[in-house]
């Protein structure tokens, strides 16, 4: 038998809700590219209300290919931002 899922406040709620957008978004951006995330989801939101994507494992090939993707982009000013 499964378990029910746990009731979430409507904020909570919500961050749900911008998380599995904000995961359906980096899939689709990905696989403009030819790139796959398998694990990549919305989450929970954290403690504090925030959206969680959950990235989840990715082969080493995939992540080469995302970093060079990136590395070929202009900095946009937030290069020391983590």
């Amino acid at each position: 038998m499964a378990l029910a899922p746990p009731r979430m406040s409507g904020a909570d709620a919500e961050a749900y809700r911008l998380a599995i957008v904000a995961s359906s978004r980096l899939r689709t951006s990905l696989a403009r590219h030819g790139l796959e995330l398998p694990g990549v989801r919305g989450d929970h939101p954290s403690g504090v209300g925030e959206p969680v994507v959950e990235l989840g494992r990715a082969s080493a090939t995939v992540v080469h290919a995302l970093a060079e993707l990136l590395d070929r982009l202009p900095l946009d000013g937030r290069e020391g931002a983590v």
